[in-house]
């Protein structure tokens, strides 16, 4: 239940949910109360929103805070952890090419733990999967992106079942136990990531990949609003909403666990 309020929280939180529902407020005292200062005020509200959140200097602004939090994975020359956990997203179904099953940034992850994994010989993969698709048809991918990109399929874990974040990290983390292991997911999740894992007692090495906080280009279309933009943005306050909810929900567990607990 808490799931589907989280996301249902989220979903009208979006930039495009909060500009439409600005405009329909604003028509609805309009035409229904004919209360034109608010009616005016509400119209103004949504194409502000608008353009702000479709401004491309404004999804920089907020993944690039998001992704220069933590660096990217570099090769130590001791001992190296044995694990390489990878967020995923999900596969699509249908009639079309493997490749187009799943998502730019899905690949993203997945070639940064192969590229991690040919460095590390004996490092196990683990990967998960969402959507509600059968967990058939996700090992059956997975199996057939190990082929085409000459992976050991044996030396790999499949997660079919977890639906965020932290489901992901306590599944993953029943198989690595106090093993260290390296973390990939996009640059602007790894934060929230990494903190999910320090909660749950995970020992996670950041190894970001999918950066997309860099400038687009000249001057004047860091000023163009644009469709790309907008998503961008919606990516790094849907990240923001994720850190906000994560520390709400473990705060108020901790203080309840505190109140709970017998004094010494």
């Amino acid at each position: 239940m808490l799931f589907v309020f989280k996301k249902i929280v989220t979903g009208f939180l979006s930039p495009l949910s909060l500009i439409n529902l600005s405009l329909f407020v604003g028509m609805y005292c309009l035409v229904s109360s004919k209360r034109i200062r608010s009616a005016k005020l509400f119209f103004l509200s949504g194409l502000v929103m608008a353009l702000v959140f479709s401004a491309p200097w404004v999804a920089d602004a907020l993944l690039h805070n998001l992704e220069t939090q933590c660096e990217p994975y570099s090769f130590p020359s001791g001992t190296s952890p044995k694990w390489i956990l990878v967020l995923g997203q999900g596969v699509k179904e249908g009639d079309v090419p493997e490749t187009s099953r799943v998502n730019g940034t899905m690949y993203s992850r997945l070639m940064e733990a192969v590229r991690i994994s040919r460095q590390l010989d004996s490092a196990r993969i683990i990967v998960s999967i969402s959507g509600r698709i059968p967990a058939e048809y996700k090992t059956s991918w997975w199996s057939s992106f190990c082929s085409n990109t000459r992976m050991d399929l044996q030396n790999s874990i499949v997660l079919t079942e977890p639906r965020d974040t932290e489901e992901e990290l306590r599944q993953a983390l029943r198989y690595i136990r106090n093993d260290p292991f390296i973390l990939v997911t996009s640059a602007s999740h790894m934060p929230r990531s990494m903190l999910i894992a320090e909660k749950l007692g995970g020992k996670a090495v950041s190894a970001p990949c999918d950066f997309e906080g860099y400038p687009a280009g000249p001057f004047y279309k860091q000023l163009t609003p644009s469709s790309r933009a907008l998503f961008r943005t919606e990516k790094a306050l849907h990240e923001y909403l994720g850190l906000l909810w994560f520390r709400l929900t473990h705060t108020a567990q901790d203080q309840a666990s505190n109140l709970g607990a017998p004094s010494l």
